[in-house]
């Protein structure tokens, strides 16, 4: 700011000259006190710091100029200037008025120009991909869900305040096995209005219904499961012992959704075919499991939210017993006949699931089963179709697509002696 000071000698003299004479430090005070209404001329540099005191942007807001005459051409500093005078809001008289030092055609100008062409060509490129950008929604989808639920139990509330006599809707829940919590999916899945049942279950990781059980296994524990031959006894479980057994194969939410080429697990190299191999071989031998791919637990929760609508609850206390010795079986192939040879007689043409209980009760064992006709077959399956097919695969000698030492003949000498219903 520029002070009012009585006629000096030394006035005349430049700024370096009345510094030496020690002009300005033996002003009195009282001179420095008196100040007039003049213009304050600021000198303000480019900083990039907005906590700094000496940035733009502070300079603005102390001082509020009138007119700023840039001197460099910084286009930061001018759209740091048009947000000032935006927030403003001040008529258009009364606004900030900015004046620009450039030489025409030279270099200066050309770079300014060239600034500004970039910061146009910038905006435009990011309308354009907007247009065509893919947005995650499963944040979006998450708080849907949940503005959903909240409003769903205020409906209700509100439903059961004005008619008391109203039942309110029975809460779906889901029985967990508690080795589960370890991840976060029990947690997702609570988020959605589902109430979780922690208990220890000897077959599955999650029970959705009485008929649907889910075995959930990531990526690492997928390749062990299948390494070791675990994952075949658990599916076998599942599909004794459920009508809907499903293998839930989870990827983490911080990798692509897809099988890598290879994977290292516990310095082993496993290969993206060797994986679809086996979950080939899986479901050929279970054709009632069912293989669901998840790309992360959000879409898990969502996925059991939509299998829980209109079906029955689970009864956790059947859940926590199934599979242990204290069980006592339903199913007839658990309660009556062998096992072995039940799982055995569903791999061969003819025989499923319907007829496979009336097969056992016709027949004591495979030497009967061997010695029966077409029509004692048929009587026994209930279909002329299926009789055939049986017939054949047992009598009529197969030949192999590759030379094997198998002679063709139906190997019944593994099974040969032992009965199809349990020795009581």
């Amino acid at each position: 700011m520029t002070m009012s000071l009585e006629e000096d000698p030394t006035e005349d003299l430049d700024v370096s000259t009345q510094m030496e004479v020690g002009k300005f430090s033996q002003l009195p005070a009282a001179e420095r006190t008196t100040s007039v209404a003049k213009p304050i001329v600021c000198i303000q540099t480019f900083k990039s710091d907005t906590n700094d005191p000496l940035s733009l942007e502070a300079t603005l807001r102390e001082l509020d100029p009138q007119y700023v005459v840039m001197f460099h051409c910084n286009v930061t500093a001018i759209r740091q200037l048009e947000v000032h005078e935006a927030r403003l809001r001040r008529e258009i008289e009364n606004r900030m008025k900015v004046f620009f030092l450039l030489h025409a055609q030279t270099i200066e100008e050309q770079s300014y120009l060239t600034n500004l062409r970039r910061e146009k060509q910038a905006f435009e490129h990011l309308i354009d991909t907007k247009k065509t950008m893919v947005i995650p929604k499963r944040l979006s989808e998450q708080e849907e869900r949940e503005m959903a639920q909240e409003e769903f139990r205020e409906a209700t509330s509100m439903r059961n305040a004005a008619q008391s006599s109203e039942k309110s809707p029975a809460l779906m829940k889901i029985v967990t096995d508690m080795r589960e919590f370890r991840s976060d999916l029990p947690c997702l899945i609570h988020k959605l209005g589902i109430e979780v049942i922690p208990i220890t279950l000897t077959i599955g990781d999650y029970v959705l219904t009485p008929e649907v059980c889910v075995e959930r296994k990531s990526i690492s524990d997928l390749i062990g499961s299948l390494n070791s031959g675990r994952l075949y006894n658990q599916c076998t479980q599942m599909v004794r012992n459920y009508a809907v057994p499903i293998l839930l194969i989870e990827f983490d939410q911080n990798r692509p959704f897809y099988l890598q080429d290879r994977y290292m697990i516990s310095n082993d190299t496993v290969s993206n075919s060797d994986i679809k191999q086996k979950l080939q071989l899986l479901t050929l031998h279970f054709p009632k499991l069912r293989i669901v791919w998840s790309p992360n637990p959000y879409a898990t929760a969502q996925l059991f939210y939509e299998m829980k609508q209109n079906k029955p609850e689970p009864n956790e206390k059947l859940c926590s017993v199934i599979g242990s010795d204290n069980h006592t079986a339903e199913s007839e192939a658990l309660e009556k006949f062998n096992l072995e040879i039940y799982d055995f007689l569903l791999k061969l043409p003819g025989v499923t699931e319907k007829n496979v209980f009336k097969l056992m009760k016709s027949f004591k064992d495979f030497k009967e089963l061997l010695k029966a006709d077409q029509a004692q077959l048929q009587e026994a399956l209930g279909s002329r179709e299926s009789a055939k097919l049986l017939w054949d695969i047992l009598h009529v000698p197969q030949k192999p697509k590759i030379e094997t030492s198998t002679s063709g003949k139906f190997p019944h000498a593994k099974f040969k002696g032992r009965k199809f219903q349990k020795a009581k």
